[in-house]
């Protein structure tokens, strides 16, 4: 695999729209943190994918990191969200990460800060083989 070239460290690109949700659905691989900036889970789970981030960065993987606060005037992208596969039960505030491969939805970790980061790391590894 080859490397690619990061401008932005430890910056997960926000989904606030059709078009990034389609951006973010042309990457090879991605990952999307479902945020709910109301629930301490969340807020917690997002500092520890960001350092996560920071990581594949930092070693240069394609391995792409947004994540999106799908609710109020958002509510409709998380129901094109779920149109992909994700679980309505996975915007409920506990910090999920959903796992895409090109444009597919493949799996994903109900709950990071419940998981822990060696354990995340691990899984993100795993499903992503290359990386």
């Amino acid at each position: 695999m080859g490397k690619i070239h990061v401008t932005q460290l430890n910056k997960m690109i926000e989904i606030t729209n059709k078009e990034s949700l389609r951006e973010f659905l042309r990457r090879k691989y991605g990952l999307l943190f479902l945020h709910s900036p109301w629930s301490r889970y969340c807020r917690e789970s997002k500092e520890l994918v960001e350092n996560i981030e920071t990581h594949f960065q930092a070693s240069q993987q394609d391995v792409h990191f947004y994540f999106g606060v799908f609710e109020e005037d958002l509510v409709y992208l998380a129901a094109e969200v779920c149109a992909l596969g994700v679980p309505d039960i996975s915007f409920k505030g506990d910090g999920c990460l959903a796992f895409f491969k090109e444009g597919k939805y493949i799996g994903q970790i109900r709950s990071v800060i419940a998981e822990g980061d060696g354990l995340v790391f691990k899984k993100i590894s795993e499903f992503y083989e290359q990386v």
